[in-house]
């Protein structure tokens, strides 16, 4: 867990966006706020499974559970990043990262961290 808390501390203090394949209950909800709220990444939605077949997602995207609609959503992020899609993605990280950098509280909880 702390790997991933650093890899999320790093990604928002250079401004690289970041790409979610949650595979757990914290990464589902972390995987869900950097998107939906912050605009600072992209949540891979077509790899859920189990109870969430033939469900629709908070965005209106039904998961189908094929490998195809897998294929299709990874070709379609990876494609997109050098354009509009990916301006958005670069912005949004860059926006939580300035705000993290001016957080007093926030720089000291990182310093804590990094010392751990």
């Amino acid at each position: 867990m702390a790997e991933l808390i650093q890899l999320w501390l790093e990604a928002m203090r250079t401004g690289i966006p970041l790409l979610f394949w949650p595979a757990d209950a914290d990464q589902v909800w972390i995987a869900n706020q950097f998107p939906r709220i912050h605009k600072a990444g992209y949540e891979f939605l077509q790899i859920r499974n189990g109870p969430n077949i033939g469900r629709t997602t908070y965005t209106g995207i039904k998961v189908p559970g094929t490998e195809q609609a897998i294929r299709d959503e990874f070709t379609e992020v990876f494609t997109n990043l050098d354009d509009e899609f990916g301006k958005e993605l670069r912005e949004g990280i860059r926006v939580l990262g300035e705000r993290m950098e001016n957080d007093p509280f926030t720089e000291q909880d990182w310093e804590a961290f990094v010392e751990l």
